[in-house]
This record gives structure tokens, sequence and C-alpha cells, in this order.
């Protein structure tokens, strides 16, 4: 008897040192070393980057109490949603509070609605969990809620130290270009620096002196609140942010389709399936693990690395052939494949664009469709988590199991629901195109799973409806602060006139759509052969005739009063409804996790066919439908990217053909080729980064000292000197120059900023130029050129200037000839004179009140 409870209690620490001990170890251990690479590889930048972490880490702290409900059936309890929607929520209490001039915005009051928000997550879950033990006589545990174990607590490890190497890597790459400097960064990092120095919301135009932003500026803002709570500033925050969009982006892609495919393998309704008796052996398997894992990297990988076939087609096979033919061999630049439709060959009228995050992470524009990547994945996450929710009830109802029939206001008022509308309110101030589309999608994945737990009666389409009217007014409450400050820039829609080539169509979305495509249809057939989709109609509708007849018999025979008699009539209950038409029969068939990937292939589909058909007019003539295109392709192509792990690993390991699995390998390595579009990018932008002497830092601002010296020391004085946000009168400029520099890196206002900026911003239905963009234009220059000291003091009062400064871009502009007046109007507080290798100097008038 000793001899075998030795054996046992031997047995037993084996199996908590293999189970436990040593897979905690591991991961601490790989969190330690990506601690030490880190500190050596960022340097300097290790500080701001480990506080910013840190940051990160009590948000999510703070909002896990009640994502963690939510996303209990999460391998990871939801940990990285915590993350994102943590910033989305503690960051919008702060800017509504300001907006309603209730708190300013400061660090310390960014820390106070951090704590409160802490504090309302443990009183939502401390209240809830008495009353529902009140009264009843078996009290639930609260782990109940979470199911928190030791593999639950492993998950969270990983996914976190998922996140922490892949911030770390994308910082580390950043740091070899960091400056906000080029393309669009000039005008984020100015929205930024504004807010920094804002009070209250809605924040100054530093490019309209007098106005606030008439953008979608609320995604640079939750960067400036990030950047205000840690302490680290814009100059770090502005990369810092970017670069968690793509740590976070990752690891949401990983932890979504890792659950998708998990519930595949452990679906206990499959076991009754006629074809699925190797599932059954496979759900059961030590390896189910390992398919889970390889799911949710590919995912994270064909979003956040992948390009599209454009790369291998124009970087290796065109050049290829062209080289073995002895023709020229044509050279490749990476932004190539985001602007190929109207580009190669030129159509003039319709010059498009068709980005895709791995781009946009290295291009480092911090704008308003890249900074809503991470919140279009939580909306997609909490969808999944709402099927997990209802998963138990649409898996009995279609298997003839009686459900009680769930409760209507539960069901329209569910967290999961609430949290929808806030998001798709929040998408009307970040990127409005995500507000229709999300909106959309959430409304599939919610209306199927009605129509499943309802079997299809009206009452499914009533709680859709309902639930949709709760959406659209949580929405409107989170973004009315917003929308009264806001003018919509550009709200028609017009049938597309010219349209895509074909074989522009095949580069660019051939293979998603044959992969996607393909599953869709094979889904389809499956069911179809199994049993589960017959040509039998008739039968549904009678069935539903002979239930009506037996409830009106019933209710006629019952004697009761009315009230009894309208409360027996109420069903309580929802029967399986028998057969229905072919398309309610797939929908009901579907198992969850192919029901969740079906929805996403198909709106990613729409997506792209979209822009083929209408578009949303602005201000370019010869990029009509550019900007639709974008932003719907844009996230056509997150939904792929989704789609691609769950779809490749069920073709390559659950396959039933051989031409699924041969489908399979060839999406697979086209897939991974196209990954290749991020080490030719980061080598073409960042250099090689392999050559650590060549990391600059994380500071977006130090391009200034390079650009020019007297810019540099002319904007540190005014950032060390000036408090509030009085106007600074600078030269205006193009967009996409290195006008308005002062304004972007003090966050001080000017009179009037990138010129085709503010004419898309303050533009009318005919998409005109603004008479007020026009005016100003004039006025700049009339100060600047003007030899009538009575004519500028009257405009410079009128648009409430006090400082004036003039530097290189001034005078090439404008010319010194009224420079000696321009003293006159002031005290000089700053200035350098003109020296050798320069004709021009700087300084900046104080101008008198």
């Amino acid at each position: 008897m000793n001899e075998r409870n030795k054996k046992g209690s031997n047995s037993g620490a084996t199996s908590c040192l293999t189970k436990i001990i040593i897979p905690y170890a591991m991961r601490i251990i790989i969190y330690l070393i990506a601690f030490f690479v880190g500190k050596k590889l960022l340097k300097e930048d290790f500080t701001p980057f480990l506080t910013w972490w840190l940051t990160l880490l009590a948000i999510t702290i703070t909002f896990y109490p009640l994502i963690g409900v939510l996303f209990k059936n999460f391998h990871d309890s939801g940990w990285i949603f915590s993350k994102a929607i943590g910033i989305a929520v503690a960051g919008w209490v702060l800017w509504y509070l300001s907006s309603l001039r209730l708190l300013k915005f400061t660090r310390e009051n960014a820390i106070i609605t951090l704590v409160i928000c802490f504090l309302v997550n443990l009183l939502v879950i401390g209240l809830s969990y008495y009353l529902k033990n009140r009264r009843v006589e078996k009290k639930c545990l609260l782990n109940d809620w979470y199911q928190l174990d030791v593999d639950k607590v492993k998950s969270i490890l990983t996914v976190e130290v998922m996140f922490f190497v892949m911030f770390l890597f994308w910082c580390y790459a950043r740091g070899f270009k960091p400056e906000a400097y080029g393309t669009e960064k000039m005008m984020d990092y100015g929205f930024m620096t504004s807010m920094m120095r804002t009070e209250y919301m809605p924040p100054i135009d530093t490019w309209f002196s007098g106005g606030s932003i008439n953008y979608y500026y609320l995604g640079q803002y939750l960067g400036t609140y990030l950047s205000k709570l840690s302490g680290v500033g814009v100059e770090f925050g502005y990369n810092l942010m970017l670069m968690t969009l793509a740590g976070i982006a990752f690891t949401q892609c990983y932890s979504i389709i890792y659950n998708v495919m998990r519930t595949f393998l452990m679906d206990s309704t499959l076991r009754r399936r006629k074809t699925a008796r190797e599932h059954f052996v496979l759900s059961k398997s030590k390896w189910k693990g390992l398919w889970c894992t390889l799911s949710g990297l590919i995912s994270g990988f064909a979003v956040v690395f992948a390009g599209n076939m454009h790369y291998p087609i124009y970087k290796h096979i065109k050049p290829w052939l062209e080289k073995v033919s002895g023709k020229e061999v044509s050279s490749y630049w990476f932004p190539n494949s985001t602007r190929y439709i109207g580009y190669d060959p030129v159509v003039e009228t319709d010059q498009t664009i068709h980005e895709f995050p791995s781009y946009s992470f290295i291009l480092g524009d911090l704008h308003a469709h890249v900074i809503n990547i991470i919140f279009v994945l939580a909306v997609l996450g909490l969808l999944f988590a709402w099927l997990l929710y209802r998963k138990q009830k649409m898996d009995d109802i279609r298997y003839g199991i009686t459900i009680q029939k769930p409760d209507f206001l539960q069901e329209a008022f569910h967290p999961i629901i609430l949290l929808l509308g806030f998001f798709i309110g929040l998408f009307h101030m970040t990127n409005f195109w995500d507000f229709p589309i999300y909106f959309v999608v959430a409304g599939a994945v919610i209306l199927f799973s009605n129509l499943v737990i309802y079997q299809f009666s009206r009452v499914a389409v009533i709680l859709t409806a309902a639930q949709a009217v709760i959406i659209m007014l949580i929405s409107s409450v989170v973004c009315k602060p917003f929308t009264e400050s806001f003018n919509q820039i550009s709200t028609s829609i017009y049938l597309t006139e010219a349209r895509s080539m074909i074989h522009q169509m095949i580069i660019l979305w051939g293979l998603p759509f044959i992969i996607c495509g393909y599953f869709v249809i094979t889904r389809y057939r499956d069911l179809k052969k199994e049993g589960f989709i017959t040509e039998k109609k008739a039968s549904y509708k009678k069935l539903k005739f002979e239930q009506k007849e037996a409830k009106q018999a019933k209710y006629n025979n019952f004697s009761g009063n009315r009230i009894q008699k309208l409360m027996m009539s109420y069903e309580t209950t929802v029967t399986y409804g028998g057969e229905k038409n072919k398309l309610y029969q797939w929908i009901e068939s579907l198992q969850v996790a192919d029901l969740f990937i079906v929805i996403m292939a198909l709106c990613a589909m729409g997506l792209i066919i979209l822009p083929e058909i209408i578009y949303v007019k602005d201000i370019y003539p010869s990029h009509k439908r550019a900007n639709t295109m974008f932003k719907l392709t844009y996230q056509g192509f997150i939904m792929f990217g989704l789609c691609f792990g769950y779809i490749l690993i069920r073709f390559l390991r659950f396959g039933r053909t051989i031409l699924r699995k041969i489908v399979a390998v060839i999406g697979l390595i086209l897939l991974l080729w196209t990954t290749g579009y991020s080490v030719t990018s980061m080598k073409s932008w960042f250099g090689d980064i392999r050559k650590t002497e060549n990391y600059k830092g994380l500071d977006a601002s130090a391009f200034m000292e390079k650009e020019n010296a007297d810019d540099f020391l002319a904007t540190n004085w005014l950032n060390q000197n000036i408090t509030g946000q009085p106007v600074v009168l600078e030269a205006n400029g193009d967009s996409y120059t290195f006008y308005e520099r002062v304004s972007v890196i003090t966050g001080l206002p000017t009179l009037l900023g990138w010129r085709t900026h503010e004419w898309l911003w303050r533009s009318g239905a005919d998409s005109a130029l603004p008479p007020e963009v026009a005016e100003r234009e004039k006025v700049v220059e009339l100060i600047y050129t003007s030899m009538d000291e009575n004519e500028i003091i009257e405009k410079l009062r009128e648009y409430h200037v006090e400082y004036i400064y003039v530097g290189k871009l001034e005078a090439e502009k404008f010319g010194t000839q009224n420079h000696e007046l321009l003293k006159t109007l002031g005290d000089i507080v700053f200035s350098i004179d003109a020296r050798s290798g320069k004709d021009y100097e700087t300084f900046i008038v104080h101008v008198n009140p």
C-alpha cells in the first residue's frame, strides 16, 4: 500500500512539474529574454517603452474583471481584448467628461478616471454576483463566471508575452525611421501636440485658428491620452502608439482564430454527424492545441505582416521573366502594391488606393484607419464571444431539443450588445467608414444566431431589430459631443464610372476569393451530402401550421380568465421547426465556428465588390473612388486575413478530399510568400534593421534638427516658454510638405495649414474650396508682404494673432520685404541672424496687445 501511495505521489509530482511548473517557467524565461534583448536594442528608449507597456498592463488589469466574464469561453479569457477595449473605454470616459467641461484633459484626471473605471468594474461584478446569488439556494462561485484554471492562466501569459515580443519588434524596427515627417505623419502628430495643450474637447485645429478639428480625431486623441497617462509625452507616444497597434492587432488575430479553431475541434455536435468520426478522435488528441496555435499565428501574420499577390508577381515573377527573356528588369517600390489600380496602366480618372495593415505599420502614419484596427478586431472578438455565449442553445435547437426561450430584455440588453453599441459610436469619431461596415457585420452575426435560436420566426427579426435600435441609441449617446461640433465631410453616393480591370482584381484579390469562396461552397456541399440540406420545403410550413392549430385549440379549451389565457398563450419554449428552405437549412446547420468564418468571408467579398458599383464623392476629381476603395478593401483585407488561418488549417489537416489539401498547401505557400512584403518594405523604408548601430530612437520630433536647425531651436523655445494655445502665424503651404512645421511641433494654432486638408475638412456639398480657406490664404500673404502697418495690425487683431514666426519657408514663399516692419509690431522674443551658409534669419515677434 505504501509503495502504491509512493508511486501515486511521484506521478502527481511529475504531472505538476510537466503541466504547471515547466510551462509557467518557459513563459517567464521567454519574457525575461525579451526584456533583456529589448533593453539592449532600444537603449535609452527602453525606459519610455517599458513605462508605456506597464501603462497598458494597468489598463488591461483594470478592465479584465468585466471583459473576462464576457470572454469566459475564450482560452485566454479575452485578456488581449481587455487591452484594446480598456484603451477605448478609459480614454472615451475622460474625453466625454472633458467635452462636457466637467474635467480637464490632464494626466492627473487620466489617472483618476482609470481608477474610477477599475472601481466600476469591481462594483458591477460584485453587484451582479450578489443579485444572482440572492434568491438562489445553490450559490454559484465567482470563478464560474471566469472559468479560470491552470490552462487559462498559461494562455493569458502566452498572449501577454506574444504582445510584448511583437510590440518590442515593431518599436525596434520603427526606431530606424522614427520621424513624424512625410505623408500624413505631420498632420497626425500635429493633432496629438494640439491635444497635449488642450484642456477641453473638442481640440483646437492647429491649422485653422479659432476652429476645432473637423476630422475623425478620436484615434489620435487615444494616442495622446496614453501619452499623458504614461507620462512619456507625444514625442515618444506617437511611435509607441503606432507600434502598440501592430502588437495588439497581431495578438487579437491570434486569439480570435485560436478560439474559432478550438471551438471547431471541441464541438460535441459534430460527433453526431455521419462524417465526424475522425473529428471525434482529433478533438481528444493532444495535438489539438497545435492546430489552434498554427491557425492563430497564420491569421496574425496574414493581417499584420502579409501583403497582396502584387508583391510576388511584380517583385519576383515579372523581373525573373524579364531577365530570362533578355528585357530590362523592372524595379519594385513597396507602395506600388497599394497603388496598382489606375496606376499600372495609368487611368487618369480612376487612380485608387488599396492599402493593408503591414503597409500602414511600416509607413508610419498614425491615421484614422490604422488606429481603428484594434477596435474593429475587438468588435469581431465580441461577435465571436456572442456566438459562444449562445452556442449551447443553437446546438440544442439544431438537434431537436426543446429549449427555454431566452428572456427578450436580457438578450436585447446583453453587455456584449451594449459594448457593440459603444464601439459603433466610437467609429463615428475614429474612422466613420467602419461605422456602417461593422454595423452590418454585427447585424449579420446577431441576426443569424437569432434566426437559429428562434427558428426563423418573426421573434428573431423583432429581437434583431430591437438590438439594432439599442446599438444605434447607445452609439448616438457615445458620439454626441463629437457630432454636435462636427460638420459632415461627404455623404453623396454615386454609381461607379470606371471599374477595375479583371487581371488587376485577380492579382489583388484572387487568392482570398478562391480560398474563402471555396470554403463557403464546400461547407454547403458537405452539409447537403450529410443530409442537413434537403429538397423538402412543404414540411416546415405544414409543421408550423400544425403547431399553430394545436396552440389555438389549447387556447380555446382553456377555462381561465383573459389574463390567464394571455399568459398561457405566451410560448416560454422554442422547438425545432422542421425542414426549411435551403438557405435556412444551411444557416441552421453551420457549426458556430463555420458560421462565423462564412459571415466574415461573405462580408469581405462584399467589401471588395462594392467599390466596383458605388463610391462616395470627395474633393479629388482624378481619384473619385480612391477613398471608398481604400476604406472598404482595408477592412476586407483584415477579414480575409482572419479567415485564412482557420480555412487553411481546416483544409490542410481536416480536409476530406485531396483537392482541399492541395488548395490549402498552395494557399499557404502563396500567403507565406506575400509576408515577404514586410521584409522588402522594411529594408526599403528602414534600411537594414540587423545593423543595430543605425538605430535612431523613437523620438518622432527629432527630425526637426536635421531638417532645419533654426526651426528646431525656435520651436523648442516655443514649447518651453509658451503655455496655452495662443495663435502663432506661420506660412501656409501645400499638403505633405515641411510647411506648418511650427504648429505641428508645438501644438500652437496658426491661421491656415495644409491647403488640401483644410479644403477637405471644411468643404461643402459642392466640394469647392471653402471661402474661409481662400480668405485666410489672402490674409497670410498680406501679413507677410504688405508694407501697410495699419492693415497688418487690423488683420492680426481680427484673427487674434499673438506671435509672428519668420523663418526659411516664410522668406522663400513671401520674400523679406517687410521683415523690418514686422519686427516693429512687438517684442522680438527669439532670433537667429543670417550667417554663413544661409541667407535668411529666423525670429519670433510677440505682437503688442
